[in-house]
């Protein structure tokens, strides 16, 4: 999931003008800014919502708002990693299962172990 900072993703998009953040490079209509915008709910997905078990409303859309700019989901993206590696530096043992399996899976819970790789 995350690096150790967060920073990874976010230095392919630096001096990109806003048009550039937006345009799609491929087919699908992925662009930098909403790749780094689902990035940022991946991170809270596996490490808030399954992980811990917290209540969190989770965006992953590739979609970013026409007025959300990219300092706004740049630090975004940070601070979600920055909460991800808190969580794994919390966990006293990273053999520990998850509070929740993945939503739409059945099954055993993910060990943290297992979502840092």
């Amino acid at each position: 999931m995350s690096g150790n900072t967060g920073y990874e993703w976010t230095r392919s998009d630096e001096g990109l003008t806003a048009e550039r953040l937006r345009t799609p490079g491929v087919p699908s209509g992925t662009n930098l800014l909403g790749l780094v915008q689902h990035l940022t709910g991946v991170e809270e997905h596996w490490f808030q919502l399954v992980f811990l078990g917290e209540d969190v409303e989770v965006e992953d859309s590739m979609q970013v708002p026409a007025g959300t700019t990219r300092e706004e989901v740049v630090d975004a993206y940070r601070g979600a990693c920055a909460r991800s590696n808190e969580i794994v530096r919390a966990c006293p043992d990273l053999s520990a299962l998850a509070k929740i399996p993945n939503p739409g899976e059945d099954g055993i819970a993910p060990f943290a172990r297992s979502s840092r790789t």
